[in-house]
């Protein structure tokens, strides 16, 4: 009777380690795949930026060792945190995220400035081999794309964007106008696109007339496309009303 109760007692002492022993892999493993866990980050807001420390690309299910960023505040209105530019409007926040290594594929956004007058912010971008730009209507939170930094008016209620001049031998060849509107809205109200002149600057005369300094085409091509060889100037007046 002895030996037999130190038998059972000797299964019972082995089944119970046996037991703790799966018990503690099970833990392990599962302390592992919550590690592992794909992490997601919630939405940015204006009031959080403080406290962020850390970007983490959500993409991946691998642990991601977190790189520190340190918020840039450009105005009231705008952030740079990382490759994110943050453009808060009275309606709407609105994010550019910029993409440097991706080759044909890649862009590059910066903030150019905020007009106070006619409440507009003006974001552009690098491509791959070109370049454009965005006005952000501060009111509204609208954006509209133009074609190059724009070129404001004395009382900033219009302003001139010149035809893009980027990229291996790329010819300028006209600009847009944009105007306020009775609605205080912005509107293209003239579009220049020619093969004849190429814009080399532009003059506000007054707040409803700018001149343009102009050159042929061929004189522009014959230049090599360099600016500082350029010599036969043409002078054309406009008017905005």
């Amino acid at each position: 009777m002895n030996q037999l109760s130190l038998f059972l007692l000797c299964i019972l002492f082995v089944f119970s380690c046996t037991k703790q022993e799966n018990n503690e892999k099970a833990d392990a493993k599962t302390e592992r795949a919550q590690v592992k866990k794909k992490t997601t980050i919630a939405p940015l807001d204006k009031s959080s930026v403080d406290s962020i420390d850390t970007v983490i690309d959500s993409t991946e299910t691998e642990v991601i060792q977190e790189e520190e960023i340190e918020p840039v505040v450009i105005n009231d209105h705008a952030i740079q945190i990382g490759k994110t530019l943050l453009i808060y409007t009275q309606k709407d926040t609105l994010k550019f995220v910029s993409e440097p290594l991706l080759e044909e594929n890649k862009v590059i956004y910066k903030y150019k400035s905020f007009n106070e007058e006619s409440q507009l912010h003006v974001i552009c971008a690098d491509y791959w081999e070109n370049y454009g730009c965005f006005i952000i209507d501060h009111k509204n939170g609208t954006s509209q794309s133009i074609w190059t930094d724009p070129i404001f008016s004395e009382n900033d209620s219009a302003f001139i964007s010149k035809s893009e001049d980027y990229g291996l031998e790329y010819t300028p060849n006209g600009f847009q106008l944009w105007q306020l509107n009775s609605e205080n809205n912005w509107t293209k109200t003239l579009e220049v696109n020619q093969q004849e002149w190429i814009p080399v600057t532009f003059q506000w005369i007054s707040n409803d007339s700018f001149n343009v300094q102009t050159v042929t085409k061929e004189h522009f091509e014959s230049s090599n496309w360099d600016y500082n060889n350029l010599s036969d100037f043409d002078t054309l007046s406009f008017k905005t009303k």
